[in-house]
């Protein structure tokens, strides 16, 4: 697979007549660092004859380096000017994290995945002329996410339980963003059977729309006067997927639309 152009910001690196090349010219196999290193915290036994695992991390996000030039097919003059120069860097170098997507060749068929991404520049001269950019892509996560994803449940007094798939690439739980609206009044308990976690939201009226936004733990409400601190089990629900199991049955109490959203983890490399 090879990418000639990619998205940032919401523009292409095509719309300003550049693609994504090479200075270096180099041959053969080229070794692609993927990112996601893991870490394993250790403690020893049997005075170091085997090691027991007390937990893992990420110590280290995404990066890596492209260069670009201008596109040798809509021009012949390949000198980057001062005007184009400034408007490369004024895109590219910015003071924040931004969706960043590398778009394959046509012929590639590959799931839309994205980084958040900050950019650092080095000008690319020969004999001191400008021809090229080299990118350093510094990216906030070990790993890409895709399209979000919507699961809307409906559950009624007929069908108080539902089943989602989880399409995280990493193993384990997340913490999705929800909206909970209230069909009617009552203490509000959302389950997740398969992971063994219950969420309870007591004192709900009919109509009520509970806001969870998951990765910040921060739950709303559009009741006035809620006390949610008091009415809130403070476990926030999560889905989940083990190596042989992504299928979550999710299960309510009382009837509720349940809207859960949240952007899939993609191994991928930028």
């Amino acid at each position: 697979m090879y990418a000639l152009d990619f998205e940032y910001d919401k523009h292409h690196l095509s719309d300003f007549g550049f693609i994504v090349c090479d200075f270096n010219q180099a041959t053969g196999a080229d070794t692609i660092e993927v990112g996601s290193d893991i870490t394993f915290n250790t403690v020893p036994i049997r005075r170091g004859k085997k090691r027991y695992s007390t937990g893992a991390q990420y110590d280290e996000c995404l990066q890596t380096t492209i260069n670009i030039c201008k596109n040798p097919d809509e021009t012949n003059d390949m000198v980057i000017s001062r005007d184009e120069y400034r408007d490369l860097v004024r895109w590219l170098s910015r003071e924040e994290y931004l969706p960043f997507r590398i778009l394959y060749a046509d012929d590639f068929e590959c799931e839309t995945c994205y980084f958040d991404a900050s950019l650092n520049i080095n000008r690319i001269e020969i004999n001191k002329i400008l021809y090229g950019l080299e990118l350093t892509i510094q990216t906030n996560r070990p790993f890409g996410y895709g399209v979000e994803r919507h699961e809307t449940l409906k559950f009624t007094s007929d069908s108080l339980q539902k089943k989602i798939v989880d399409h995280n690439d990493v193993i384990g739980r997340i913490y999705p963003d929800m909206t909970i609206t209230c069909s009617e009044a009552g203490n509000i308990r959302i389950r997740n059977e398969t992971l063994d976690c219950t969420m309870i939201i007591n004192h709900c009226v009919s109509g009520e729309v509970i806001t969870i936004h998951g990765d910040e733990q921060i739950i709303e409400s559009s009741a006035e006067g809620h006390a949610l601190y008091n009415d809130f089990n403070f476990q926030f629900f999560q889905i989940g997927n083990t190596y042989d199991n992504r299928k979550n049955t999710i299960s309510a109490n009382i009837p509720c639309v349940v809207e859960i959203r949240y952007k899939p983890t993609i191994f991928s490399a930028p």
